[in-house]
């Protein structure tokens, strides 16, 4: 966090904080110049009254608060001495560049330097101590601590700053409200990653010009953002045209899989109409796949002591950029993990198949997230149940039956291309005469930098 602080830009902090500090800074440098001198008188006794008896009462008495142009002095050294805060006050503007403790010991340098000059120009010495010594270390302390609080006003400003570029504004806001009793730190929990990856990026690269590209790149970075953050999530990294991001960190969620799910239907709803707005404008054509994993990882602070970045490894991660990579063969927008599934009971859920990850030797099954249960329609539970028959059909390698269920289902259904696929797979096996039916995912993918 300390490396993402040091590149932040110095930002403005609370209207009303700032007005009151600055007016603040300004009378003390009006006083440390010596245009204004401070008068003021407290007193304190105790009276008494008869109120069925004796009672004492105490009451306080406070002289006033005066800021008079300053009147000279009586020895030499008074004569000089607007000379001498003209010297101090342009020291004083220097207070900001410098640390506590270097602003500490300036005030000091400053007040011996007052005293001496009083002495050296026959002043008295124990009068300069009183009159300008304690005065100046006062004064110059005060701003010195003043200057502090105002930088760590601005530092904390810029952190949160940056911080909600990483995360939803509501998680920062948590996160800053148990501040008193931990920090963020390294540890293992179960999170939801979410990956979305534009399909045929390299093709779309092609035709368009660097410029435009990034244009467009950026207005597609701009909409999968706005949604991941609605929905609090965090923002991993940008990789190429790829996008990270988690739910459960920093702060944790009991729902973390169900607003990825959410956020994931939400990106494919905004694609669709960017898809269409290209369209108008006569640009190439926009797809992504969305893969979803939930279990556990490992998420805190990563990298080296040139830069540190808060993210998120381990297994979960890849087996979500995998399932991303397959919404290609599987010709489907999203594509989840059974545990996902498990924790979004409110949402219908096609399963799709039973699948074999590269480098392992467990299966697993993966689903596409349709809608919301209350939206569901009879004739989509009808076209379910067919597809639910169809695929037990097709993983018992029984071509002919899974064959003519998924015939019927391409015509019927509005999404042709994804029984297709299926069809396709059967044609494939039958001629391999292969008894695995399930697509292996691939190696994990290189991320683009």
């Amino acid at each position: 966090m300390n490396q993402i602080l040091q590149h932040c830009k110095v930002t403005s902090y609370n209207a009303v904080q700032a007005a009151l500090l600055l007016t603040v800074y300004v009378f003390f440098l009006l006083v440390a110049a010596g245009v204004l001198q401070i008068d003021a008188g407290f007193g304190a006794q105790v009276q008494t009254r008869a109120i069925s008896g004796t009672v004492p009462l105490l009451s306080f008495s406070f002289g006033s608060v005066s800021m008079l142009p300053y009147e000279g002095s009586d020895d030499s050294f008074g004569g000089g001495l607007w000379s001498v805060q003209l010297l101090l006050l342009i020291l004083v503007l220097c207070l900001p560049a410098c640390n506590v403790i270097a602003s500490l010991l300036l005030s000091a340098l400053i007040a011996l330097m007052v005293v001496v000059s009083s002495w050296q120009l026959g002043g008295d010495m124990s009068m300069s101590l009183t009159s300008y010594g304690w005065f100046s270390v006062v004064v110059f302390v005060g701003l010195a601590l003043l200057v502090n609080v105002i930088e760590q006003m601005l530092a904390h400003e810029r952190m949160w700053k940056a911080f909600k570029q990483y995360v939803p504004p509501e998680v920062a806001k948590q996160y800053s409200a148990q501040q008193e009793s931990r920090q963020i730190g390294n540890e293992s929990r179960e999170l939801s990653i979410l990956f979305c990856d534009i399909h045929g990026f390299s093709s779309l690269s092609e035709q368009l010009e660097p410029a435009r590209l990034s244009h467009l790149l950026n207005r597609y970075f701009d909409l999968v953002s706005d949604v991941i953050v609605k929905h609090n999530g965090t923002i991993d990294k940008f990789m190429g045209d790829a996008v990270m991001a988690f739910w459960g960190a920093p702060n944790a969620m009991d729902d973390h899989a169900e607003r990825a799910v959410l956020a994931a239907l939400e990106i494919q709803q905004k694609i669709n109409e960017l898809a269409r707005d290209w369209r108008l404008a006569q640009l190439p054509s926009i797809k992504v796949g969305v893969g979803v994993a939930t279990g556990p990882s490992f998420v805190g602070h990563l990298g080296s002591h040139h830069r540190m970045s808060y993210t998120v490894i381990g297994d979960t991660v890849n087996t979500a950029q995998r399932l991303e990579k397959a919404t290609r063969e599987y010709k489907v927008p999203i594509i989840i993990s059974q545990a996902t599934v498990a924790q979004v009971e409110c949402f219908l859920c096609r399963k799709l198949d039973t699948i074999q990850v590269s480098g392992k030797h467990q299966f697993l099954t993966v689903f596409e997230p349709l809608m919301a249960r209350v939206d569901v329609t009879e004739d989509l539970a009808a076209e379910l149940e067919r597809h639910q028959h169809a695929l037990k059909f097709f993983q018992q390698r029984r071509w002919d039956e899974a064959t003519k269920l998924f015939m019927q289902l391409r015509d019927s259904s509005a999404n042709a291309e994804f029984y297709e696929a299926y069809l396709g797979r059967i044609d494939s096996a039958r001629e391999a005469d292969c008894p695995e039916t399930s697509i292996v995912l691939p190696e994990e993918p290189k991320r683009r930098a």
